[in-house]
């Protein structure tokens, strides 16, 4: 080998000077690889905060909005990690095409919601389902205790 790895995050660099990612120098391009480390906020400033779990959704453009659902998912909702990740996901994006944001629901979200989002204006695609639910991405989460079980007591 040649002693380093390639990907694919240099796309998302701009040729164009005004652009706020255009390339230059020492610049690192924007990119959706986005682990995540989830701590518990102590009180007590002068305490380290306790390691609460290690997560990543992928998915592209789709990661931040996905490690927020499964966070809520798990601290809200008290899901554990395997629930938090299988639950249906929604994906707000920009669709260059018809120059609006469009609502993604996964398929097992209600219909409901996908008829008063349409009432409230929104571009919904409901359901997304086969191949098209690849853009929820998938994920993987490590947790010490079980923290998001509120009725197991506090985390250990």
């Amino acid at each position: 080998g040649c002693g380093f790895s390639l990907q694919n995050r240099g796309v998302n660099f701009s040729l164009c000077r005004d652009h706020f990612n255009c390339v230059a120098g020492g610049k690192r391009p924007y990119h959706t690889i986005i682990p995540a480390l989830l701590t518990d906020s102590s009180i007590d400033l002068q305490q380290k905060p306790k390691l609460l779990a290690a997560l990543g959704v992928m998915g592209a453009f789709m990661q931040p909005q996905g490690h927020i659902q499964v966070l809520l998912n798990m601290v809200e909702f008290e899901m554990n990690p395997q629930q938090a990740l299988d639950a249906p996901r929604v994906f707000v994006e920009y669709n260059h095409k018809t120059d609006r944001w469009l609502v993604n629901l996964e398929e097992g979200i209600d219909q409901e919601v996908a008829v008063e989002l349409r009432r409230r204006g929104h571009q919904v695609n409901w359901p997304v389902t086969g191949h098209e639910r690849c853009q929820f991405g998938r994920g993987q989460i490590i947790t010490v205790g079980d923290w998001w079980n509120r009725s197991a007591g506090s985390p250990s």
